[in-house]
């Protein structure tokens, strides 16, 4: 192994009743470390894939959602410009991120338990409006969704390209499991 010398800024760390000095100098490998292995998620039901055909503005009502390389996206609409408030609660077994879609100024997107839960309100006037979000891996997500204070029924569900529909709200996706190599 090659180690060159690198300059480290000297620095005292006080905690009660003791200071530590850190050394000006310190020693680093140059060589270039193995890449750690990243988690192998499980794959995902092929029904998820892809944006649902039938997604446009002003669209049957109902809440869409499908996944693709870069994540989760799940959009709103309904046939007219009448006022409509999309629910929703999104549980994972991993931490969330999002990003808002056509954010209105009464739209609210939020995480919860430690990024774990993303719970949305979406007011919609017949445009599409949204939430993107990606799942660091989770094993599962629960969805959870009600259209002006009501529960979704399936029927106004729209799952992946071909518009799958879910057995009942709320509803559970799981990927399937990486079997390891033998």
């Amino acid at each position: 192994m090659k180690l060159k010398t690198i300059p480290v800024v000297t620095a005292l760390i006080g905690t009660v009743g003791a200071t530590v000095a850190l050394p000006a100098t310190a020693y680093a490998d140059d060589t270039t470390p193995a890449p750690a292995s990243a988690p192998a998620c499980g794959s995902l039901p092929a029904y998820v894939d892809g944006r649902p055909a039938d997604l446009h503005a002003h669209g049957a009502t109902g809440d869409y959602l499908w996944h693709d390389s870069s994540g989760w996206h799940l959009r709103v609409t309904h046939p007219t410009k009448s006022r409509m408030v999309f629910r929703g609660i999104i549980t994972a077994s991993s931490p969330m991120t999002f990003q808002r879609v056509r954010d209105e100024a009464h739209d609210k997107v939020t995480l919860l338990n430690s990024g774990k839960t993303l719970v949305f309100r979406l007011v919609n006037h017949g445009g599409i409006d949204g939430v993107d979000f990606t799942d660091a891996c989770a094993s599962t997500i629960k969805l959870t969704l009600a259209l002006n204070g009501h529960r979704v029924g399936r029927n106004r569900i729209f799952i992946g390209t071909h518009s799958a529909r879910p057995a009942h709200d709320p509803f559970v996706i799981s990927r399937q499991r990486v079997q390891p190599a033998a």
